[in-house]
Formats: C-alpha cells, structure tokens, sequence
C-alpha cells in the first residue's frame, strides 16, 4: 500500500522547510513508527512529496499516533507547523487530522510489472 503527502513552503520559508524535510534520521523514524517499510521525500523549490510505503495487509500507525510515542517526531512535527501552506496548529490533534485530509493524496492507480 502506498500512501502519499505533498507539502508547499511558506513563502520565506523554503530553506528551513527543505532542510527539515531532508533529515533522513527523522525520515527513518517516520517509518519505525508508522510501520512503513519505505519512505520517500522528494523536495524541491519549497514543495516536497513523501510516499510511504506499507506490506500489504499493514495497518498504518497514524502520524499523530507514532509522534505521542517519540518525541523526535512530535519536535518534527511541531518545527513543520509554521513553516507549511494551510499548516496546522502543533498539538492540536483535530488541527492535525484536517491538515493530513488537505495534503494526502489518494491511489488513482499502482502499476507492478
């Protein structure tokens, strides 16, 4: 299963937001946590993509669920709230939730050969 996210800086904001964005250490926590067997970041000009990737029949751990029990992530995701376009308020977990909604793109289609 794939799930994917696409983010857009504030404007100013670019250099802070690719550098967060680009941490690999967080970017493995990330997926420990979530259960993820993959996770990608793609980022450029202020606008990233990240595409997570689970086995089949994994449960996902939500985002907000594996930032409650590591604190690197919840840092990470407080750092992110300011500097993203139709952001979030940090440790608001509805604030949260409608942001994911926002930036979460469902599969149209995933093609194996």
């Amino acid at each position: 299963m794939l799930v994917c996210f696409n983010l857009e800086a504030l404007p100013g904001k670019e250099r802070e937001f690719e550098a967060l964005l680009s941490d690999k250490g967080i970017g493995e926590r990330i997926a420990l946590r979530t259960g993820a067997r993959r996770n990608m970041i793609f980022v450029k000009e202020g606008k990233m993509v990240r595409i997570l990737e689970f086995a089949d029949g994994t449960t996902p751990v939500p985002l907000s669920a594996a930032a409650k029990e590591d604190p690197a992530i919840a840092k990470f995701l407080h750092d992110l709230a300011p500097l993203v376009k139709e952001g979030y308020v940090a440790g608001d977990d509805r604030s949260f939730a409608d942001f994911m909604k926002r930036v979460s793109y469902p599969l149209a289609y995933d093609v194996r050969r």
